[in-house]
């Protein structure tokens, strides 16, 4: 399995989606969000594709990696996201590993796709990655992939279902 990446950059100019705005993030061609805690807000992230195959990634004990800068800690939950199949939306808790961040810092971060599993289906992922709250939080996400062997190191670990 090879490693599967998001090519080019993330976003082109700001927008204002009400609970959130996102803007281009420059020094790492990512993109830097802002949840104001209005109402739920969601970002997602695609690779210009309507659905891509990870299933040989997570066959390959797999995880989903970005360099990650918290610079706002969230005031709720937030959860990271995946849609699959016929739009199977699979949501991970993901808040306790996000305090634990140092704040204002690009941290390399990593979730075992084995989190998302038993509803996924990894072989028709529509949205690969995204993140979502209810509360206020500052956030810039950067170089996502999925890698293979990677689910042994990743930051947030789950058993194999």
């Amino acid at each position: 399995a090879e490693t599967k990446t998001f090519s080019g950059q993330i976003i082109e100019k700001a927008v204002n989606y009400g609970a959130m705005t996102a803007k281009p993030e420059t020094s790492r061609s990512g993109v830097s969000a802002h949840w104001n805690g209005s109402e739920m807000g969601r970002l997602v992230l695609r690779n210009g594709e309507k659905e891509i195959d990870i299933l040989d990634v997570f066959a390959n004990h797999g995880a989903v990696i970005m360099d990650l800068k918290v610079e706002q800690v969230a005031s709720q939950q937030v959860d990271a996201v995946m849609y699959t199949g016929v739009l199977t939306n699979n949501v991970l808790d993901i808040t306790s590993s996000l305090k634990k961040l140092p704040i204002n810092q690009w941290q390399n971060y990593s979730i075992d796709l084995n989190c998302f599993t038993p509803k996924a289906d990894m072989s028709k992922v529509g949205i690969p990655f995204g993140l979502q709250t209810q509360g206020t939080f500052k956030a810039s996400i950067a170089n996502v992939r999925f890698e293979p062997e990677a689910a042994g190191n990743a930051t947030v670990q789950c058993k194999k279902m």
